[in-house]
Parts: structure tokens; sequence; C-alpha cells
């Protein structure tokens, strides 16, 4: 990932057990791309975040929750997360660096990104995890 910090991770709503994330150290929150996400930017037609210019790994799905774990607390609208301004729904979930190092945090679910000023044709990942002192 052109020498970007990435982390495997295991989310809950999550479903691709090789999901992979970017790292923010300026950010306190965690969002993830949502199955349904769509973007809408610039000159580019609307379509999935799969797509460029976003290029992200949409696989969050809240549907799949057989722990019951996940838990939606929220919306929210064009909220800017390292350079992308995306809207779309907060969950209450379980996240898990290794096996048994585990913790329940909000999540972001991105379903609408409008802006990419960050990773702009590049790959976005399944999500960025925000690690900053304030996370």
């Amino acid at each position: 990932m052109n020498g970007l910090p990435t982390f495997q991770a295991n989310i809950v709503g999550v479903t691709d057990t090789n999901a992979y994330y970017l790292v923010d150290f300026t950010s306190s929150h965690t969002i993830v791309w949502a199955k349904n996400c769509t973007q809408a930017i610039g000159n580019y037609v609307p379509g999935s975040c799969e797509l460029n210019p976003t290029l992200l790994s949409s696989n969050f799905d809240p549907a799949n929750n057989s722990s019951g774990l996940l838990i939606q607390t929220g919306t929210f609208e064009n909220a800017r997360f390292s350079g992308y301004v995306v809207s779309g729904t907060r969950y209450t979930t379980e996240m898990c660096f290794a096996d048994s190092a585990c913790k329940l945090l909000q999540v972001y679910s991105g379903e609408l990104v409008t802006a990419n000023n960050w990773r702009f044709n590049q790959n976005g990942a399944y999500g960025i995890i925000g690690l900053s002192p304030d996370s």
C-alpha cells in the first residue's frame, strides 16, 4: 500500500476475513465502507464506491450480526474522515486486532462519499482506523 500503515482487523459486520484497513493517526473515528456505498464526486458518474476515483472495498453489512454485537446508534451527514466527506450510519460493534485483543467501539458506516481529497484514484481499503490520542 505504498508505505501507508495498514492493519488487518476483524470487525463485526465485515465478512471478508482478509479485510485490511488504512490507519490515520490524526483521526479519532473509525469508518468502514458499507456494502451499498455509492459515490457522487465532481464530474465522475455517480456509482459504486468500488469504482474510481474512490476505489473502496465496500463490505460492511449490518445484516451480518450473528454475534448480536452490532447496534445502530444514529446517522451522520457530510463528516470528514481523512480527506473523505461521507454520510451514513453509526454503529457500536466489536473490532479485534488479534483473536483475543477485542474491544467495543463506535464505527461509522460510509454509505455516500461526496469528496475524496486523500487517496484519489488509489486503493481506499475496507475503511480507516482512527488511532489519534482522542480515539
